[in-house]
């Protein structure tokens, strides 16, 4: 089980109390090694809790950052619904409930 660090609890918290007050796109801005599949797995798992018929799509450039977070998230949800869909991982997974993709593969 991950033991979420301070500053993860609280930008995930910020999170949610920006959409309780915004509509739109809020930026999660972290360094380098601050877990930020941890926040993205984390925000997905209580996003379930609060709308569990909910699809998430989670987009990313790079092949290793598809696999990652979604590493992440099985880490902290074994038996989450999530899929790939991304060319260079040669997956295209569409039916799953949380996917995670790359821009490009998606795109079209």
């Amino acid at each position: 089980m991950i033991q979420p660090r301070s500053y993860q609890t609280e930008c995930l918290n910020s999170l949610w109390n920006y959409f309780k007050d915004n509509k739109g796109n809020p930026v999660a801005d972290l360094p380098t090694g601050t877990g930020k599949s941890v926040i993205i797995g984390m925000f997905i798992v209580s996003i379930y809790k609060a709308y569990f018929n909910q699809r998430v799509l989670m987009l990313t450039h790079v092949k290793e950052l598809i696999e990652q977070n979604h590493e992440k998230l099985i880490s902290l949800w074994p038996q989450a619904p999530a899929g790939i869909y991304s060319a260079g991982l040669n997956k295209k997974d569409l039916h799953s409930r949380i996917l995670f993709a790359g821009i490009a593969s998606i795109a079209k």
